[in-house]
């Protein structure tokens, strides 16, 4: 398993004592984003940033244009990832689905954002191909859809998803 991998896992397990309930046992956990498409928010952030800064930047001479462009950017990129997409640890427990908000600097837990039964989770479709390097897992909580992408990392976590909700569906 990869280093990295390993460390984010080792945070998230050291936590879960705090999020489930007693004698819950963890059986996927995997990182997802639960939000808006991160690729569409980011961009549509660094277009706004860019032109708030650009302006700003008009007075000098033309040529130093670039330098706001790329500051509009910086920010765009910035704010838009930690600001406005909703990534999550997704924790598949005997009992639940359990959704931890993501710290945007270490990734850690740090509070629960939403939990459901499992028995009231099903699996649409997934893990589909999604863009840029997501893979996107289709499920219905309740009657609500909820549409988790989930970056190459975590991409054998998110078959063991749907594969551990689709054999409780069928059961």
């Amino acid at each position: 398993m990869n280093a990295r991998k390993q460390r984010l896992l080792d945070k998230v397990r050291g936590a879960l004592p705090s999020y489930l309930e007693e004698g819950e046992q963890p059986r996927v956990i995997l990182q997802a984003v639960t939000g808006a498409n991160p690729w569409l928010i980011t961009g549509i952030v660094t277009v706004i940033a860019i032109a708030i800064v650009v302006p700003l930047g008009m007075a000098d001479v033309l040529t130093s244009i670039w330098q706001y462009v790329a500051i509009g950017a910086a920010v765009g990129a910035i704010t838009g990832g930690a600001l406005v997409v909703a990534s999550s640890w997704i924790v598949l427990t005997d009992r639940r689905l359990v959704l931890l908000k993501l710290s945007f600097w270490d990734q850690s837990p740090t509070g629960l954002r939403d939990a459901h039964p499992r028995t009231a989770v099903d699996v649409v479709s997934g893990p589909g191909s999604g863009s840029l390097g997501y893979r996107t897992v289709s499920l219905k909580v309740g009657d609500a859809p909820k549409l988790l992408r989930v970056n190459r990392l975590w991409q054998s976590e998110a078959q063991d998803l749907a594969a551990e909700l689709s054999q409780q569906s069928s059961a």
